[in-house]
């Protein structure tokens, strides 16, 4: 069943924490000749079932819409002004949609580590900032979904987590995230939103 959650005034989250088979979702959502092309290149199990699950949700709540992607990646509505934004991980999938010029969303399980990759996104300047007595794991954590949610909302290639985004300050339910691209904003705010065994963050402009 899909939930809904207000993650703030004009922007809604959907999301199935327990995915459908994919035998269902292929006999569950009609996709346009274009998708159908796409679809048709997923090998992966997996991911065939994440790709046609946020097909399945729009369906659903746009059921007159579709997904379609601007030349960087970034999915957008094919109709109307509202802002897209996808994540999915480890069977759960979820979009959001909502009023504004940029939105981006990440969610990851509690449990994921990130100690082999860490030293590739977070500055020593950002590990300054975490207090003693904070687990690494939470802090390192808190860290990637922000910066790949602020990612997915720019729309933009080729950003240098580590250098490019810089996390300015870290609050109880966000952070503070400075990116150093001249085209976008310099200052967002990410949110936090735990979601049974998952943690959601996100981002609007």
């Amino acid at each position: 069943m899909i939930q809904e959650v207000s993650l703030k005034d004009g922007i809604s989250l959907y999301y199935l924490n327990e995915l459908p088979s994919l035998e269902y979702l292929e006999n569950s959502v009609i996709l346009h000749p274009e998708e159908l092309l796409t679809y048709a290149k997923i090998r992966v199990r997996r991911r065939r079932t994440e790709w046609l699950a946020t097909r399945y949700i729009l369906s659903k709540i746009r059921p007159s819409n579709r997904i379609v992607y601007l030349p960087s990646g970034k999915p957008q509505l094919a109709h109307g002004s509202e802002q897209l934004a996808i994540t999915h991980t480890d069977g759960f999938v979820a979009i959001a949609i909502g009023q504004g010029k940029y939105l981006g969303i990440d969610t990851e399980r509690h449990d994921r580590k990130f100690a082999a990759v860490a030293p590739k996104y977070i500055s020593e300047t950002e590990l300054a900032l975490r207090p003693h007595n904070f687990p690494d794991e939470i802090f390192e954590g808190q860290v990637w979904r922000a910066k790949e949610a602020v990612y997915k909302a720019i729309g933009q290639t080729g950003v240098d987590f580590k250098v490019e985004m810089q996390v300015q300050e870290l609050r109880n339910h966000s952070l503070e995230l400075r990116t150093n691209i001249d085209t976008h904003p310099a200052t967002w705010e990410v949110f936090h939103t735990p979601i049974g065994a998952y943690i959601l963050s996100w981002t609007s402009q």
